[in-house]
């Protein structure tokens, strides 16, 4: 083998060495510009639509301003009447009252729920959706449908406790303040319950 050879498959196996290239920029970072960029749409919509609106209604409330006419400024005043009032202290308390009635339900329902739909059975997929179904309705659509099936004679819940021999159909769940207390709360615990089952099965 001649030298000549030797030196080439020498220079053929030795590694070349160059000048170093950067490593590739990560997609994940961009410059400071793009974040401001991103986040100003969300920020103007705050800012125009909560923000602004609850300014206007914060002077508002500091002003006698009726819907026809001029309005002043009153400071304070209309606080001080409401804080005077006995409806809002009755009010406060039928709050406290019906948080109370509905948290322990909802968070028991929700991860009952959870845990029946979790299980990898038949008819689990369905059965979230049944589940879920009420709180994409809406709990004012809702609302509208318990005021209509609650009316005395004509509701489907009257007729359905008249066939079954509990009630003569005619109760008036509406006008009677414990038992529309109860409606609502039924109401909102099954509206609220599918919400609760994500959540919970979310953090499962």
């Amino acid at each position: 083998m001649s030298s000549t050879t030797a030196a080439r498959r020498t220079l053929a196996t030795t590694p070349r060495t160059g000048p170093k290239r950067d490593a590739p920029r990560s997609s994940l970072t961009h410059p400071p510009r793009t974040g401001f960029a991103l986040v100003t749409p969300a920020v103007l919509f705050v800012l125009v639509f909560a923000l602004a609106p609850l300014a206007v209604a914060v002077y508002i409330s500091l002003t006698n301003w009726p819907l026809i006419g001029d309005y002043r400024f009153i400071g304070i005043q209309n606080y001080l009447t409401l804080f005077q009032d006995p409806a809002l202290v009755q009010s406060i308390l039928y709050t406290l009252l019906y948080t109370t009635i509905v948290t322990v339900p909802i968070l028991v329902l929700g991860y009952f729920l959870a845990v029946l739909v979790r299980s990898k059975r038949r008819g689990s997929t369905v059965l979230r959706t049944i589940f879920f179904l009420p709180y994409v309705v809406g709990l004012t659509t809702l609302s509208f449908m318990l005021v209509l099936e609650a009316q005395p004679n004509s509701g489907l819940l009257n007729v359905i406790l008249k066939l079954l021999g509990i009630t003569d159909g005619t109760t008036a769940w509406l006008v009677n303040g414990p038992l529309a207390t109860l409606l609502i709360c039924v109401l909102v615990v099954w509206a609220v319950s599918g919400l609760t089952m994500v959540l919970l099965m979310s953090s499962m």
